[in-house]
């Protein structure tokens, strides 16, 4: 069985600084100072996490004595400790951002640089996880290694693409819908074709999948790459 993914209402602001493409160190930090000012008190919980660290670092200094992902992993902690324990904590004991980091890890090779949208992915399905369980709806025990073990099928394309989120979420339907056995053969007789391999699906199983990809266009506010057919080329 494959889950039916949830609309999760994640924080706007994360969420673009996620989806962006920063092509300098400079756009880099200068965007996200402007983009996280926007939310006067995240930033504050911010710079409090920030500064059980260092004493006298506030969040501009941070970011450029640190770099954007350094921010990216406190917020993605203070987003998902707020999930887990309705309240901002800022130095939870009990929680690790590592299965994250190694689902980033995981499709490094088919990621472009300066883009975050697989970790973007993996915040979402770890909140997707949380909501699932919290329903009583959860198919995979753990759903991000789930979606982390279908890397080995993104080799079969030796791509990389600014939207390496889309493509493992498309690529993880199609190994749950054929098998990790029969999924190469059946990916090798459609000639590799991920449009052609979608007609193969039953209705149930095309619903199935579009239903989640709506879920998650809806969620990190990209209709656009649904819309214009990315998932299937």
């Amino acid at each position: 069985m494959i889950e039916n993914l949830p609309f999760i209402k994640l924080p706007g602001e994360f969420t673009s600084l996620l989806k962006r493409n920063f092509q300098t160190k400079k756009e880099q930090e200068e965007f996200v100072i402007k983009k996280l000012a926007e939310n006067p008190a995240i930033v504050v919980v911010l710079e409090k996490s920030i500064r059980e660290m260092k004493k006298e670092m506030n969040m501009s200094k941070a970011v450029r004595a640190y770099g954007w992902e350094y921010i990216r992993d406190k917020l993605a902690e203070l987003y998902l400790n707020r999930t887990l324990t309705h309240r901002y904590m800022t130095n939870n004991p009990n929680f690790s951002l590592q299965d994250l980091v190694e689902f980033e890890d995981k499709f490094f090779d088919f990621s472009t640089k300066g883009i975050s949208r697989t970790f973007l992915l993996g915040f979402y399905l770890k909140l997707s996880e949380s909501r699932l369980m919290d329903e009583g709806t959860l198919q995979n025990a753990n759903l991000l290694e789930s979606v982390k073990n279908i890397s080995r099928f993104i080799k079969l394309r030796s791509v990389k693409s600014l939207r390496t989120d889309w493509l493992i979420l498309t690529v993880w339907h199609f190994v749950q819908f054929f098998g990790e056995e029969n999924f190469e053969e059946v990916l090798s007789k459609c000639h590799n074709e991920y449009r052609v391999l979608y007609n193969e699906l039953d209705e149930d199983q095309k619903e199935t999948m579009i239903g989640n990809l709506i879920s998650y266009g809806a969620s990190i506010k990209d209709h656009y790459t649904l819309l214009n057919g990315f998932i299937l080329n």
